[in-house]
C-alpha cells in the first residue's frame, strides 16, 4: 500500500473500517480486524508502523510455546 498517517493506526485494526478509501484500493477492511483477534486469543499482538506515501509494516508478535 502506500502507508497512512499514524494518527489513524487504532482505525486499522477495526473491523470494515478503512484508512484509505478515498484511494481507490479494493478490500472491505475486514482482513487486519481478523489477524488482530487471532493473534490477541493467543496470547500476541500486531503492530504497525506506516507513513503516507512511503507503505506500512506490519509486524505479528506471538509468545514462544511452552
Amino acid at each position: 500500500g502506500v502507508g497512512f498517517d499514524m494518527r489513524y493506526s487504532e482505525v486499522v485494526w477495526q473491523p470494515f473500517k478503512r484508512v484509505s478509501i478515498e484511494q481507490g484500493f479494493p478490500g472491505t477492511g475486514i482482513g487486519l480486524a481478523v489477524v488482530d483477534r487471532i493473534a490477541r486469543r493467543h496470547g500476541g499482538q500486531v503492530q504497525v508502523q506506516a507513513k503516507v506515501g512511503q507503505g506500512a509494516n506490519f509486524s505479528l508478535i506471538l509468545p514462544r510455546p511452552r
